[in-house]
């Protein structure tokens, strides 16, 4: 500004560079602040929430800037990270630390404890100082770890279990593959969770169906057309947590990314498939954007490995190579089995969930180096209705059908079929990815119930919104 003053107050500087100057001295600050913006913006998001839309509740952004806003946990004093993380544990598991007291003696941690807790484990992992010893911590007890966040992803307190969404969603992007262990716990808390917040409206949703069934039947009896009037809305806004929904709806988007497993997409994969249909909207919107960046997913998996051993070193970097073979392979097989695993709920009575799922089968048949069979209408009905099961299995092997149908069959059900589609077996001691059922969960309040096969009204649905 100075300088401008100064050439303005020259008369042998003609105006005209003078503004021109400025003019681009304007554009280059523009410029560097965009980009700055978009390396910033590029740290934070990932490309599973690239593809993932925002809804209601919580815009993308908003989340992103949750985790972006967490600072460094700093002080001068000598702080035993081990003994640290054992008090932060024990208040997190419901009990305020006193001393050398036991859980059981302690007072009840307070909401306000819980949350300032969880927000200190995200400053000390964002500390330079602290992380080195808190990653090797987090190799050692992740199980143990990972079990004690779940029980605070309740909906008795929606203000810690927002706090605990956020913090495994940063702790994912610090830790990465250290966390794994017990991952399958959380996320199965997650989606359990995403389910019971959307009771009120899955229960109005019921309600709708039925009236529409009612209103069908009286129809056919007077034989005239008749006004349909919606049921009364049975819930207060405030009875659906939206923003705990959307938070929950992210973080289990970021953890898909920041912890790329095959067995733990799989695993998720199965959690939904019982979940009523407006969980399972949300569920496969997930799922859609996971099946869209595979390919995304497998980099960032690879960029996580650790460095190959020295070839000096014969042994280990044979063991090595060995194992990266072996988990290329298991991800070469991914796509088929999450192909399989959607066969099961083809035929969605919800309309936004079927096209979901025809856009899952079609990005996965695309991303898959082996060449996926296409299952139509024709053959999927017709080998429901001949064995009364729904399919189950892998493409590379024996496909058993034994999981009960919901719907009537009239023609006898053998007691086993199988159908080879094609040739080689998994390994032996390799872990079944695909092997995993839906939660043994017996709260009916969260099952899939029996709808039928209209679209609902666009208001009733959970909106995206940008």
């Amino acid at each position: 500004m100075i300088i401008r003053q100064s050439c303005l107050s020259d008369g042998s500087v003609p105006s005209v560079i003078i503004a021109q100057a400025d003019f681009e001295n304007r554009t280059r600050t523009r410029n560097s602040f965009k980009k700055y913006l978009q390396e910033s913006a590029a740290v934070a998001t990932n490309p599973l929430l690239d593809s993932l839309a925002s809804i209601s509740g919580m815009p993308q952004h908003t989340f992103l800037g949750h985790m972006s806003a967490i600072g460094s946990y700093s002080t001068t004093k000598k702080i035993n990270i081990d003994d640290k993380l054992r008090r932060m544990l024990h208040t997190i598991s419901g009990f305020s630390f006193d001393g050398d007291r036991g859980s059981e003696e302690g007072p009840r941690a307070t909401v306000v404890e819980k949350c300032l807790t969880l927000r200190e484990l995200c400053e000390l992992a964002n500390s330079q100082r602290f992380f080195p010893p808190m990653r090797d911590w987090m190799e050692k007890h992740s199980t143990r770890f990972n079990q004690l966040l779940t029980t605070c992803l309740t909906a008795e307190q929606p203000e810690v279990a927002q706090e605990a969404c956020l913090a495994i969603a940063y702790l994912a992007r610090k830790f990465n593959n250290a966390m794994l262990g017990g991952m399958e716990q959380v996320i199965s808390s997650l989606v359990r969770l995403l389910a019971i917040l959307m009771v009120p409206r899955e229960n109005q949703i019921t309600v709708y169906r039925k009236a529409l069934e009612q209103h069908a039947d009286l129809q056919l009896i007077r034989a005239t057309p008749q006004p349909f009037h919606f049921p009364r809305q049975s819930y207060s806004f405030t009875d659906v947590h939206h923003h705990l929904i959307s938070c929950v709806y992210y973080t289990i988007a970021d953890l898909l990314y920041n912890i790329p497993n095959p067995s733990l997409l799989v695993f998720f994969e199965c959690r939904i498939f019982r979940r009523r249909e407006m969980t399972r909207t949300l569920l496969f919107r997930i799922l859609s954007s996971v099946s869209q960046n595979i390919s995304e997913l497998r980099e960032q998996a690879e960029s996580l490995e650790e460095p190959m051993p020295p070839k000096e070193n014969e042994e280990a970097f044979t063991a090595e190579t060995a194992r990266r073979a072996k988990i290329s392979e298991v991800w070469d097989r991914l796509p088929a089995r999450m192909y399989t695993e959607i066969l099961r709920v083809y035929h969605d009575f919800n309309a936004i969930n079927k096209e979901l799922i025809l856009e899952i089968m079609e990005f996965l048949k695309a991303s898959s180096p082996i060449k996926l069979a296409i299952f139509g209408d024709e053959t999927i009905r017709a080998l429901e209705i001949y064995t009364g099961h729904t399919a189950e299995g892998h493409p590379t092997e024996t496909v058993k059908i034994k999981r009960q149908s919901k719907r009537i069959s009239l023609s006898e059900k053998p007691t086993n079929l199988e159908v080879h589609l094609t040739g080689t077996d998994l390994d032996a001691d390799e872990d079944d990815e695909s092997s995993f059922d839906s939660d043994e969960d017996n709260d009916p309040q969260t099952w899939r119930p029996s709808v039928v096969p209209d679209r609902i009204p666009s208001f009733l649905n959970y909106n995206s919104g940008q």
